[in-house]
């Protein structure tokens, strides 16, 4: 699954066919994963993955509203996780988002 989303993230980056205009399939994917129940594992990981292949071209198009965003997954989605992931995983996605709230 990560695969898939790195190269899902490659191409949105690129902007090329089909996404050339904009980043908003990006926003569109992270706003509807934080918005399902999170799942075993996966759900830190595909996130992760999206944030450290895309990030960097989100915090350059959207700026301060992409930062906000990921303050509102660490601290409203994060809690969510619970007991049975992976805390490696989700202390992992904490830094990533850490690393994006530091830089606003």
């Amino acid at each position: 699954m990560s695969g898939f989303i790195r190269l899902f993230c490659k191409l949105l980056v690129r902007r090329g066919p089909p996404f050339e205009n904009d980043l908003r399939y990006a926003w569109r994917w992270v706003a509807d994963v934080s918005n399902l129940p999170p799942r075993k594992n996966i759900t830190a990981v595909l996130l992760r993955v999206f944030l450290d292949e895309a990030g960097k071209s989100m915090m350059q198009e959207y700026g301060k509203q992409f930062v906000k965003l990921t303050e509102t997954i660490r601290t409203q989605y994060l809690p969510k996780f619970g007991k049975e992931i992976s805390s490696d995983q989700v202390a992992r996605l904490q830094l990533t988002l850490d690393a994006f709230n530091n830089k606003s």
